[in-house]
This record gives structure tokens, C-alpha cells and sequence, in this order.
């Protein structure tokens, strides 16, 4: 990514239909998601989710991600289409 240097990416979480992830894989997302958002400032996030998603409810109890970065979270979505609806009005598309 260093290498493109674009001014946003927005990355889509789609967590509809996932079952919780087992904690030592969901730690290794966690430290890999913390460690992009540090990183490269230009990445933004959107989820599609329903409120009883199961790994919605895991990610949303790490904390650091929305404390931290919480400018760069920027909602969740019942579909990718209002998603990147959301996204594309977001940039002028």
C-alpha cells in the first residue's frame, strides 16, 4: 500500500453470515486490524452486519478499535449496497 498512496481505502467488512471466531484467531485479527489502522491512515472501514451477528458482537467488544480509531469506523450496513452506496456518496462517486 505504501506504494499506491491513495488518499482513502475503504475496506468492507461483510460479517453477515460468520460465526464467532475461535479468540486465538480472533486475536490475530484484532492485532492485524489494530496494526493497519496505525499504519496507513487512509484506510476507513465499513461493516455489513446484523445486530445479532456473532462476529459483529466479537468486534464490537474490542474496544481499542473504536476508542483508538473510532474516526475511521465509519458505520455498519445491512448490505454491501447501502455500504458502498454509503461509501461512494461519501467520496463523490
Amino acid at each position: 500500500m505504501d506504494s499506491l498512496r491513495p488518499r482513502h481505502i475503504d475496506y468492507i467488512l461483510d460479517m453477515r453470515y460468520s460465526d464467532p471466531w475461535p479468540n486465538d484467531i480472533l486475536k490475530l485479527w484484532k492485532k492485524k486490524a489494530l496494526d493497519i489502522f496505525s499504519k496507513y491512515p487512509e484506510v476507513y472501514a465499513v461493516g455489513v452486519t446484523g445486530e445479532d451477528s456473532p462476529f459483529w458482537l466479537q468486534i464490537y467488544d474490542i474496544k481499542a478499535i473504536f476508542i483508538d480509531h473510532a474516526d475511521r469506523v465509519l458505520g455498519t450496513f445491512e448490505t454491501p449496497q447501502k455500504a458502498e452506496a454509503f461509501l461512494d456518496e461519501l467520496r463523490g462517486f
